[in-house]
């Protein structure tokens, strides 16, 4: 079978020249500084006021201009190991300075972020196109139109990303990344079906594959204990070895983040 490309499903040369812009496809990768780390599918998930300022943001750390006036984004977002991103946006930069923005958990002066249309004939793909898409090297945005033309399309999701896996699947089925479990914990059913159980957990570090077993046996349950580590990465009340809180899984969620994280109820 021959492999869709994302050329098959907007024709690239025909929107250069409707708009006399160059398209960009842009796969927008998380970082840190220290022990801080932002996550593209965490604020797309949680914040996307947040989300759509750092997607847009002009300037790189070195002043390195990201998008400019000249400029239609393709904007990706990675959701699932390995290499499945996410298109998010499709938008017509108007002002690559367009206004500025704090990052609440980072000391950074004020952020410039582009003023941008949406492009009207692209947004029934927002948040259902998913690419397969590796990086090269430390590259991240591709202005090339024989790149931006040839990237794989791997999946047009049934409904937007944001709004699957909403019903509760059972207990025999929860295998979820952190960002995906929370988006859908605090969902009634959800809530209710793990604030009633107790027992035992396994977390899996993916960077790594090393494994974590957990229980939980206190107030709410397992809803209780997964809250916990959605919102702080650990529970300080949770023990290893008799030593609160749990030293390796503060340190792997300090180092890498949580978003490494995947979780897997029953074992």
């Amino acid at each position: 079978m021959t492999q869709l490309v994302l050329n098959d499903l907007i024709n690239i040369d025909k929107f250069r020249s409707k708009y006399n812009k160059r398209v960009m496809a842009r796969f927008n990768t998380d970082w840190s500084v220290g022990e801080q780390r932002r996550s593209y599918l965490d604020m797309y998930t949680n914040d996307p006021t947040l989300f759509r300022n750092w997607a847009n943001s002009t300037y790189s750390a070195q002043h390195i201009t990201r998008e400019s006036e000249q400029d239609l984004v393709l904007q990706f977002i990675k959701i699932q190991q390995p290499d499945l991103w996410l298109l998010t946006q499709a938008v017509n930069i108007q002002k690559k300075e367009g206004h500025t923005f704090r990052d609440p958990i980072f000391d950074y002066d004020d952020i410039w972020s582009a003023n941008y249309t949406d492009i009207p004939e692209l947004q029934k793909y927002v948040n259902l196109l998913v690419v397969k898409w590796k990086n090269f090297s430390r590259v991240w945005r591709y202005v090339d139109p024989n790149k931006v033309k040839s990237i794989p399309i791997y999946q047009i999701l049934p409904k937007p990303y944001h709004l699957l896996d909403l019903e509760f699947p059972g207990f025999n089925k929860i295998k979820m990344r952190y960002p995906d479990l929370k988006r859908v914990i605090n969902q009634p059913e959800w809530k209710q079906a793990l604030s009633g159980v107790y027992g035992v957990y396994l977390i899996t570090d993916l960077s790594n594959g090393q494994l974590y077993v957990g229980s939980a046996y206190g107030e709410d349950g397992i809803y209780g204990r997964w809250c916990t580590y959605l919102t702080s990465g650990y529970d300080k009340y949770e023990n290893e070895s008799g030593d609160y809180p749990n030293k390796r899984l503060r340190d792997l969620v300090r180092k890498r983040g949580n978003t490494v994280c995947q979780t897997k109820f029953p074992i």
